[in-house]
């Protein structure tokens, strides 16, 4: 699963994919979720920053 977008934004009771491999290429992503799990077994992360509450 490739996904390309300049924004991509999700509001999401419950969310679930499985793809043996997701790539993400996006200039803002934001995803608002009350429960997010990822297993993985490796993510990568290349960011200018990350911030979170909670």
């Amino acid at each position: 699963m490739k996904v390309s977008a300049t924004e991509i934004k999700l509001v999401l009771t419950e969310m679930k994919i499985s793809a043996p491999e997701i790539e993400f290429e996006a200039s803002e992503m934001k995803i608002d979720a009350t429960e997010l799990k990822v297993g993985a077994t490796e993510i990568k992360l290349d960011a200018t920053s990350i911030s979170g509450d909670g």
